[in-house]
């Protein structure tokens, strides 16, 4: 039965997966307090966040897909993220999917310094063609996930510009999500992106599995170099 989440405990039975990482890591930023914040559990190792209208779901072996499907009919959403897998369980179709891969390569590096020019960075990842919405709302949100150690932005620089970025967007309790990896256009193809993505990745793999949204099956190899393998797909339901 799904019931409204209260303590950060009840999520971190979440087995790890990109899902469970963003879902603990937005519940440890905002909780359940907010107008704008939703979260649930359902059966120990199912849980579904909300949070302006964007529903994230962990799906587990437990999940009342029943339930779930009453849920989704009535509850007002705009977007849903989850495993591909379960849309055909959940009677849904999805608007969008692509590759998830998770880490497997070396692992115990130092942790990558982290950066605060989160201006430079949105613009570089603006002229990479990522959806960010506006500045204000974009810095808000990092920012507050960075404060409540959910999150992490790196970034490499030539001649003083910022020429990539890669950050760890959500950290939960066991799993790290990676992702808003971007390099200036002139900067590509010197190693900067993949440097930053290794640094996190391994860094974070000593106690955590860690996973990143490969959104378009082209850049599998470029992340297969950086010690990542594919290990399913994500997708994303539109309710627009």
């Amino acid at each position: 039965m799904l019931k409204s989440v209260t303590d950060y405990r009840d999520l971190g039975r979440l087995e790890p997966s990109p899902y469970s990482a963003r879902i603990q890591a937005l519940f440890k930023t905002y909780g359940n307090n907010h107008r704008f914040t939703d979260f649930w559990i359902q059966n120990r190792d199912t849980a579904v966040c909300r949070i302006d209208g964007n529903l994230t779901i962990e799906c587990g072996e437990n999940t009342d897909y029943d339930e779930m499907r009453q849920f989704l009919n009535y509850i007002p959403f705009r977007t849903v993220l989850l495993d591909e897998r379960c849309c055909e369980k959940l009677g849904k179709k999805p608007d969008l999917s692509s590759v998830t891969v998770k880490y497997n390569g070396a692992v115990g590096a130092e942790k990558p310094v982290s950066d605060d020019n989160y201006k430079g960075v949105y613009s570089l990842l603006l002229s990479c063609g990522f959806e960010l919405g506006r500045y204000g709302d974009y810095l808000a949100d990092f920012v507050s996930r960075v404060n409540s150690g959910c999150a992490q932005l790196t970034t490499a620089y030539e001649n003083g510009a910022v020429a990539a970025s890669a950050s760890a967007l959500f950290i939960g309790s066991n799993a790290v999500l990676l992702g808003a990896v971007a390099a200036a256009k002139e900067n590509r193809g010197k190693g900067y992106a993949s440097r930053l993505v290794s640094s996190l990745a391994s860094f974070y793999a000593k106690e955590k599995n860690v996973y990143l949204f490969c959104r378009e099956d082209s850049l599998l190899n470029f992340y297969n170099k950086c010690g990542f393998c594919a290990t399913g797909r994500w997708a994303q339901i539109n309710n627009e």
